[in-house]
């Protein structure tokens, strides 16, 4: 048999005993497990970014998100457990100084929102019931008596550090407290997320674009159950409401307030309470609008 024929007969038992395949990894114990987009991403996440799945039903590609919300060190937002968000900037301040961390950072998108939004959703860790829809979604430093929650916060968290895990008082830390207000909420990779929903609003792009794009200007002016949202320019299945939209800000997924600033704030801040949640949006405001309850948070995307 000549040596093209020989050559031919092993790249053939080589690519039946899959060694050429590049969507699998050999596992310690010789088993092959499926490497997900999240996988891909890992390595290439910019220091204090974490990785995000994409979702083809939102739109999105996998992507990387600030672990922390932005802090302002000398004057660049940088995502970093250390000190307090970054407060006072307006959706125009927010969209600029993303952009110009260099090629692939923008603003998060209210697709790339929302595509958060859902993954965290389906994760049983992030309910007090240990099970997607069994109690309630932890909605973070968010607390108001009135709402009946057990305190009213008078500021936003001082640090995201380990011993400030919980809000366990009035802008008082703990290392551990009550699931409502935990501010981490796990990702399907594995990684956890700071004050996805409260703490500060988070400005949101409403699109994926180069310059900020404006949110709908035509939504009733008061505070709805998602689950009520009627709105011309909203596509409520893949702009607001959750995966199982039969779940509602009694499970700590937030609610909607409608206007027309044309501007999308998503998440809730510091005293929220139970109108705060990883669903939740507010459009009153003017893309110029700098309040101390808003912050915000950058993405990387990968350039190709």
């Amino acid at each position: 048999m000549s040596l093209l024929n020989w050559t031919l007969i092993l790249l053939l038992i080589l690519l039946n005993q899959g060694c050429f395949s590049p969507t699998e990894k050999s596992e310690s114990n010789g088993d092959k497990k499926k490497m997900t987009s999240a996988d891909l991403k890992t390595q290439n996440c910019p220091y204090g970014y974490i990785p995000v799945p994409g979702n083809s039903d939102l739109g999105t590609n996998s992507f990387c998100v600030m672990k922390y919300e932005a802090r302002n060190i000398s004057g660049v937002p940088t995502s970093q457990p250390q000190g307090r968000a970054w407060a006072r900037v307006s959706a125009i301040e927010a969209k600029h100084l993303c952009k110009n961390l260099g090629p692939g950072y923008d603003l998060i998108s209210n697709p790339e929102w929302m595509t958060i939004a859902r993954d965290v959703e389906s994760i049983g860790e992030n309910w007090s019931g240990q099970e997607p829809g069994v109690g309630e979604i932890a909605r973070g430093w968010t607390a108001h008596s009135f709402y009946n929650d057990s305190w009213t916060n008078t500021s936003f968290a001082p640090h995201s550090k380990p011993s400030c895990l919980y809000n366990t008082g009035p802008s008082i830390c703990g290392s551990e407290g009550e699931h409502r207000h935990r501010r981490t909420l796990f990702l399907s990779t594995g990684d956890q997320i700071w004050d996805f929903s409260g703490n500060l609003y988070h400005w949101v792009d409403w699109k994926i674009s180069d310059e900020l794009s404006p949110a709908p200007t035509s939504c009733p002016r008061r505070w709805r159950h998602l689950s009520e949202v009627r709105c011309r320019d909203i596509d409520e299945v893949h702009d607001l409401l959750p995966g199982n939209p039969s779940y509602s800000s009694e499970q700590g997924l937030g609610q909607f307030f409608g206007g027309n600033g044309g501007a999308a704030l998503r998440g809730g801040s510091w005293r929220s309470c139970s109108v705060g949640g990883i669903y939740t949006m507010f459009l009153n405001f003017s893309p110029s609008t700098a309040l101390g309850t808003t912050g915000f948070r950058c993405v990387w995307r990968e350039v190709y």
